[in-house]
C-alpha cells in the first residue's frame, strides 16, 4: 500500500474507531438505563417501529451513495445527480409511511405503533439529505468530521430519550430521541461537509448509479429483511414481551462485533477501491484486517456468553431473566456477522456487487422459510438458533467467493483464526469457573466475571500471538509527517 494512502487509512481508522466507540458507547449506556426505565413491550413496540422506518432508508442510502465510494475520477455530476434523488425518495417513502401506517400497525398486530411511525416518517426526509455528503467525507477518508456528526447525534438521543422515559414518556421517549437525532446528525453532516450540490440530474449518471447499485439494493433488502424477520415473526406470534427480550438480547451481541466490522468496513471499503487494480494488495490488507477483526469479535462472543447471566441477576432481576439464553445463541450470531461482514467491501470494491445478492439472498431464503415452524415449535431460543445456522451458511458462501476473488488458502483462513478461537475457549473455560464460585453480593460476581474474561483473554492473545500486539501498536502510534485531516 502507498504510503499517504496508508497514512490516511491509519487517521481514518482511528477517527472512525474513536467516533464508533462513543456512539456505542452512548447506545449501550442508553439501552441499559432505559431497561430500567421502561418495560420489555416498549422495546418491542419501538424495536416494530424501527423495521418499518429503516427498511425504508435503504433506498436513498444504499442504492444512490455507495457507488461514489466506488468510482474514481471526477465524480461531481454522480454526486448532484444521486443527491436529488436521494433527496426524491426520501420525500416519497415519507409520504408513502404518513398513508400507510394505521394498516401497518394492523399488519402486525399492533395499532399502537401507527402515531409513531408517522414521526419517525418524518426523519427519512431529513436523513436522506445527509446521505451523500456523508458518502463523500468516506469516500476521502475524512472521518474527523464524518465524528462530529454521528457523535452530536447520539449525544442528543441519549439526553433526549432518557429524559422523557424518566418524565414516563414510554415508547415516545424512544421514538422522539431518535428523531431528534436525525435531524442533529444531518445539520452537523452539512456543516463539516465542503461538498455543496446543484440539484442536477443526467439520465447518463442515473444509469451509472442504477448499474452499480441495483444489485446492493437488493442485497441490502434482503439483508435487512433477514435482520427483521426474526423480530417481526417473534412480535406478532409470539408477543412484544417476548420481543423485548430478543431485541435486547440482540443488540447487545450485536454491538461488540458486528459494529466493529461495520467501523473497519467503512474504511476499508474507500481503501479498496483505491487499491481496485492490484489484488495483491487488498489480499494482503483483507488478511490482515480479519485477522485484528477475529480477536475483538472472539472476545466479544465469550463475553455475551458469560457476563449476561451475573449481570442480569444483579442489576435487573427476573424480569429480564428470559433473556439470558438468549444471550448465549446470538453471541455466536455476533462472530458470524463480525466476520461474514467482511465479504460486502471486497465485492463492492472488486466490481463483484451481485456477490453481495446472492450471499443475503441465500440467507433470507433460510431464514424466511423456516421461521413460523420454529418460532410455534421452538419459541424464542429456537427463532435465534435457525438465524444464526442461516447466516452461518450464507457467511461460508461469501468468504468462499472472497478466496476465489483474492486467491487466499484455506490454510491461512485456519491461520488467521485459530490463535483467537483458542484465546476464546481459555477465557470462556475460566469464567466458567469464576461464575461457580457464586460469590456474593451478585454485583460482586458480575464484577470478578468481568475482569478474568478480560485479563484472561488479553493475556492468551498476548501468549499465542504476540505479533498482532506489535501490529496493533504500529497502528496506534500516530505516524509522522502526517498531518490532521
Amino acid at each position: 500500500m502507498q504510503d499517504h494512502l496508508k497514512h490516511q487509512v491509519v487517521k481514518g481508522a482511528k477517527w472512525a474507531f474513536f467516533s464508533s466507540i462513543a456512539v456505542r458507547a452512548f447506545q449501550m449506556l442508553t439501552t441499559l438505563v432505559l431497561a430500567k426505565l421502561l418495560v420489555p413491550g416498549d422495546f418491542g413496540l419501538f424495536t416494530l417501529v424501527s423495521i418499518v422506518t429503516n427498511a425504508m432508508a435503504i433506498f436513498p442510502e444504499i442504492g444512490f451513495a455507495r457507488v461514489l465510494i466506488y468510482q474514481q475520477g471526477d465524480i461531481r455530476r454522480t454526486a448532484n445527480t444521486a443527491f436529488t434523488l436521494s433527496l426524491a425518495t426520501g420525500c416519497v417513502l415519507a409520504a408513502l409511511l404518513l398513508v400507510t401506517a394505521p394498516a401497518l400497525g394492523r399488519a402486525f398486530s399492533a395499532p399502537a405503533m401507527t402515531s409513531p411511525v408517522r414521526l419517525m416518517a418524518l426523519s427519512l426526509v431529513v436523513s436522506s439529505a445527509a446521505y451523500v455528503p456523508m458518502a463523500l467525507l468516506d469516500k476521502e477518508l475524512r472521518f474527523k468530521r464524518a465524528a462530529f456528526s454521528e457523535v452530536s447525534g447520539w449525544l442528543v438521543y441519549m439526553s433526549v430519550s432518557i429524559t422523557l422515559a424518566a418524565l414516563h414518556f414510554g415508547v415516545w421517549s424512544m421514538v422522539i430521541g431518535y428523531t431528534a437525532m436525525t435531524c442533529v446528525c444531518t445539520i452537523v453532516t452539512w456543516a463539516v461537509s465542503p461538498w455543496r450540490p446543484s440539484f442536477g440530474f443526467r439520465l447518463d449518471e442515473l444509469r451509472v448509479i442504477a448499474d452499480y447499485g441495483k444489485h446492493l439494493v437488493v442485497g441490502a433488502l434482503a439483508s435487512f429483511i433477514f435482520l427483521q424477520i426474526d423480530k417481526a415473526a417473534i412480535g406478532k406470534w409470539l408477543g412484544v414481551t417476548a420481543l423485548g427480550f430478543y431485541g435486547i438480547a440482540f443488540t447487545v451481541c450485536s454491538l461488540p462485533a458486528t459494529n466493529l466490522t461495520t467501523v473497519v468496513n467503512r474504511v476499508m471499503f474507500p481503501t479498496y477501491s483505491k487499491l481496485h487494480d492490484n489484488m495483491a494488495a487488498i489480499r494482503g490488507v483483507y488478511l490482515r484486517t480479519v485477522k485484528h477483526l477475529s480477536s475483538a469479535a472472539f472476545l466479544a462472543v465469550v463475553a455475551m456468553i458469560a457476563l449476561p447471566g451475573p449481570v442480569i441477576r444483579a442489576f435487573y432481576g427476573p424480569k429480564w431473566a428470559p433473556a439470558i439464553p438468549i444471550f448465549t445463541v446470538l453471541a455466536f450470531y455476533g462472530l458470524v456477522r463480525a466476520i461474514g461482514a467482511t465479504s460486502d467491501v471486497v465485492f463492492m470494491a472488486t466490481g463483484n456487487p451481485v456477490l453481495v445478492k446472492r450471499m443475503r439472498t441465500i440467507q433470507l431464503a433460510i431464514g424466511a422459510s423456516l421461521v413460523y415452524p420454529v418460532a410455534k415449535t421452538f419459541g424464542v431460543v429456537g427463532v435465534a438458533v435457525l438465524f444464526t445456522c442461516a447466516h452461518f451458511i450464507g457467511t461460508i458462501y461469501g468468504l468462499g467467493r472472497v478466496q476465489h476473488i483474492l486467491g487466499i488458502g484455506k490454510l491461512e483462513w485456519l491461520d488467521t483464526l485459530r490463535r483467537p478461537a483458542i484465546a476464546a475457549g481459555i477465557t470462556y473455560l475460566l469464567s466458567r469457573l469464576t461464575v461457580e464460585l457464586a460469590v456474593k453480593p451478585p454485583w460482586a460476581a458480575a464484577v470478578l466475571v468481568f475482569a478474568v474474561l478480560t485479563g484472561s483473554y488479553a493475556a492468551s492473545v498476548f501468549l499465542l500471538d504476540r505479533g498482532t500486539f506489535g501490529e496493533l501498536r504500529a497502528v496506534l502510534v500516530r505516524p509522522k509527517g502526517v498531518g490532521t485531516l
